[in-house]
């Protein structure tokens, strides 16, 4: 069975700098190390290429609109494997 998992970084932008950032809210636990750079992203966890997973290195300015549709439309996990896409539209 192949499952779809979201997770959102949050992109910030340092106006000092000029430049986007992107934050792992799942950080600093024990086994976990995200720490905050300018220079260097450091992820809560590695992306694993192997097991299918992908990192689009994309900033969007807003979520994506059908996205959070389903999620307010269905409360539990189970409910969404079967409603939740694979692709984004991002808002088209």
């Amino acid at each position: 069975m192949e499952f779809l998992i979201y997770h959102g970084l949050n992109g910030v932008y340092i106006k000092e700098y000029k430049m986007w950032i992107r934050l792992d809210a799942r950080g600093n636990k024990e086994g976990v190390n995200a720490q905050f750079s300018l220079e260097t992203e450091q992820l809560a966890f590695p992306v694993r290429a192997e097991k299918g997973e992908g990192d689009g290195f994309v900033i969007y300015p807003d979520p994506e609109i059908k996205i959070l549709e389903i999620f307010k439309n269905n409360k539990i996990r189970t409910e969404l494997w079967d409603v939740l896409t694979t692709e984004l539209d991002y808002n088209s």
